[in-house]
């Protein structure tokens, strides 16, 4: 689920009833909203309490394909993705070294006890020389993600504007099911990312 912020104000308004309505907006575009009625009469301070309308873990799936793209698989061939990627995943676009990308590989490590054996973890890197990086030798000894390396990383931005997110940023993460349709996906750190795709994953499966 979503973090509530919590903030205070004053706001002077005409006497009378008003319609209060947050509305957030899921993956698949569909606006969810919380509605209140505040009566402000004259003279006196009413307080209201606003609360941003929740998103269930369930509204966050989609289902988006995108294009095969070209990887170099460990032992050095070159192979498309989707020859690669025949069970649910967990792929990542992944600059090690990086900030973005150093929060994502910490919640890998945090999360590696949930892990399932249904799901594969796939990273995509630029090159060999980033499985020495210090976070990444780290997670490699706890867990055993599937690695294949892309120079420049260039299928990534296609792929983000195909999941309306900022194709901009890395790293990309997307939740794959076995037909290569991306199920959940978001670009750049967001705080709890890794648990969420697990959660969507089970969800995914029951």
């Amino acid at each position: 689920g979503q973090q509530g912020s919590h903030a205070n104000g004053t706001l002077s308004v005409t006497p009378g009833i008003y319609r209060i309505v947050t509305a957030s907006r899921d993956p698949k575009g569909n606006l969810h909203e919380e509605e209140l009625c505040v009566q402000a009469e004259q003279g006196r301070k009413t307080h209201v309490s606003m609360k941003i309308a929740p998103i269930r873990t369930q509204d966050l799936i989609v289902q988006c394909a995108f294009e095969d793209f070209t990887v170099m698989t460990s032992e050095g061939a070159e192979a498309s993705f989707f020859s690669l990627q025949n069970r649910p995943a967990l792929a990542i676009f992944l600059e090690p070294g990086r900030e973005p990308s150093e929060h994502v590989l910490n919640e890998l490590m945090e999360q590696q006890h949930r892990f399932p054996d249904y799901l594969d973890l796939i990273f995509i890197l630029h090159g060999r020389e980033e499985l020495c990086q210090d976070t990444m030798r780290s997670l490699l000894q706890k867990l055993s993600p599937r690695v294949f390396f892309q120079n420049g990383l260039t299928a990534a931005p296609a792929i983000a504007r195909h999941l309306y997110v900022d194709n901009e940023k890395l790293p990309l993460l997307m939740l794959l099911d076995a037909d290569h349709l991306c199920r959940y996906g978001c670009s750049g750190y967001n705080v709890g990312s890794i648990a969420l795709s697990l959660e969507i994953a089970k969800k995914l499966i029951e």
